[in-house]
């Protein structure tokens, strides 16, 4: 397969360092792995083009939201949860990206590789770390619980804004309340 884009069922996009190059091997949620010919960081790139923004602005919201510089996660869909974590600097051919959604839990293998349990019973060696991928984890966490509660408290202060259209009360009764209470101040 030449071209993928991430969406809500993928799992992971795990990189395969070969003789002729880097491709991806991705996975989504009770599916077979598909081997994809091109790198998982431009996997990444295109997903995000296909959401219209760019991959840039992605990791620029995980700098301002979550204060995360370092091996930022990306929100592709805040609305179907599509949080992705990469295991490595963007800039190194082993980068794989996780999705946050189906991580059942992670256990270590050795001193730099971590097995990744997978909601659907799938279990995954990746090159790095279990402290790498914590944080990693816990980064992404963090990222989602922000944007959700940012979210929350948008919808809260716009059921509180005030519907003069719906009100009970009218404008009459209002403005007699102000001057009632002005009227009070005086005396």
């Amino acid at each position: 397969m030449d071209r993928y884009i991430i969406n809500e069922k993928t799992m992971y996009i795990r990189a395969v360092v070969k003789s002729d190059g880097v491709y991806s091997i991705v996975q989504e949620f009770n599916e077979k792995p598909i081997l994809v010919k091109k790198k998982p960081c431009l996997i990444m790139e295109e997903t995000c083009y296909y959401y219209q923004t760019t991959y840039t602005v992605r990791k620029e919201i995980s700098r301002d939201i979550g204060n995360i510089s370092h091996k930022p996660p990306i929100i592709l869909r805040p609305e179907t949860s599509t949080y992705l974590f990469p295991t490595h600097s963007d800039r190194l051919k082993e980068c794989s990206w996780i999705n946050l959604q189906y991580v059942h839990s992670f256990k270590k293998k050795s001193m730099n590789e971590t097995f990744v349990v997978f909601d659907d019973k799938t279990e995954i060696l990746f090159p790095v770390s279990e402290y790498v991928m914590n944080n990693q984890f816990l980064n992404t966490i963090k990222l989602e619980y922000l944007l959700r509660t940012k979210s929350m408290k948008v919808d809260q202060v716009t059921k509180l804004a005030v519907n003069f259209e719906k009100s009970k009360t009218s404008i009459f009764e209002v403005l007699a309340m102000y001057a009632m209470l002005d009227q009070s101040k005086d005396t």
